[in-house]
């Protein structure tokens, strides 16, 4: 298991596949899309998953270069794809590995890591501050995840608004410049807003850029020497999520730090608190479940109403239970007085 962890090339590292064990391979007919089954040996399984590897490589690479890039052609989406990607994992990694290898590495753990999860049993942790880290990680991740998802779409909007207004505002303002006394003051705060602006697209190739060092130390920490394997696939999927969703954080961070560059370092400090809400109120809502011992999780409510609800006077203290089919009662009183308030 220790050497299946740590390899570097996992499909190469299990072959050729036992003679002594055989289980059900499964083959889908491309055409009609019937399924044979069939029980193989591994050696048997290797051999004929070893031969597929070349067109199903070839089928993802096109899936995932189309997404990547969506304004080239299939053909050279794919290219693209295996000329870059060797390139980005040895800059975040430290090793060198072709497309190929780097798509079979991935798949293969990702097989793995299915298998593992499917057979494996649920303990549990019952230890109340795991739960609490936990659930303060989860919600802070899932917080964190919305509001970069918004603002990689309105940021930019955000900017174009803004800067198309203060163009088309000029004509009116323009003779405010000429007065004596607030002319001065508005053209600088005029000006300013135009620097506050430009200072946007420096502030994203600077926070690119530190993210870009961040991640690519995190990752050759996570992959150490042997890049991408079974042991380390799961910290670089981790290092990836966070890095994105803090890239995508960040973004909704630019126009508060564009203000601090226009106005001063101060300007700054007081948005340091709203940078971090997410985190905190996360921190201190999972503490207070984990102290209190309140803990409410899948709790559904949905089109409830209450109208004219008066109790008084109630009080049960022995345990009631119910079985059988519906019953409906009406109310009868055999004493004529109650008959007749009743009625």
């Amino acid at each position: 298991m220790k050497e299946l962890a740590e390899s570097g090339d996992i499909w190469t590292t299990i072959a050729p596949g036992s003679q002594a064990r055989a289980q059900r391979f499964l083959t889908r007919d491309v055409g009609s899309g019937e399924v044979i089954s069939n029980i193989v040996t591994c050696r048997e399984a290797y051999g004929a998953l070893n031969g597929g590897w070349t067109s199903l490589v070839d089928s993802m690479g096109t899936v995932f270069g189309r997404q990547l890039y969506p304004n080239q052609t299939a053909a050279l989406a794919k290219a693209k794809l295996f000329a870059d990607l060797p390139v980005a994992y040895q800059y975040l990694t430290g090793v060198s590995a072709s497309a190929t290898d780097i798509f079979k590495q991935t798949l293969t753990i990702n097989a793995i890591g299915q298998a593992m999860h499917s057979m494996s049993a649920a303990t549990g942790a019952g230890n109340v501050d795991v739960y609490a880290q936990t659930r303060a990680d989860i919600q802070t991740e899932r917080t964190y995840g919305s509001i970069a998802s918004n603002a990689m779409k309105w940021v930019p909007l955000l900017n174009i608004v803004l800067t198309v207004l203060f163009y088309a505002l000029f004509p009116v303002l323009f003779p405010l410049f000429l007065m004596p006394k607030t002319g001065p003051i508005a053209l600088k705060g005029y000006v300013t807003g135009f620097f506050y602006l430009a200072a946007w697209g420096p502030l994203f190739v600077i926070l690119h850029m530190m993210l870009m060092y961040k991640g690519a130390a995190d990752m050759t920490a996570a992959t150490g020497a042997n890049g991408l394997s079974l042991a380390s696939f799961t910290g670089m999927a981790d290092v990836n999520s966070d890095i994105g969703l803090l890239a995508g954080y960040l973004i909704a961070s630019v126009p508060f730090l564009a203000g601090g560059v226009a106005k001063g370092a101060l300007a700054i400090s007081h948005q340091a608190t709203s940078y971090l809400n997410p985190s905190q109120n996360a921190a201190e809502e999972a503490a207070r479940e984990a102290s209190t011992g309140n803990v409410a999780l899948g709790n559904t409510s949905f089109e409830n109403s209450s109208v004219m609800t008066r109790q008084f006077a109630q009080g049960t203290i022995a345990p009631s239970f119910t079985y059988g089919a519906q019953q409906n009662r009406a109310c009868r009183s055999a004493i004529p007085s109650c008959r007749r308030r009743l009625f």
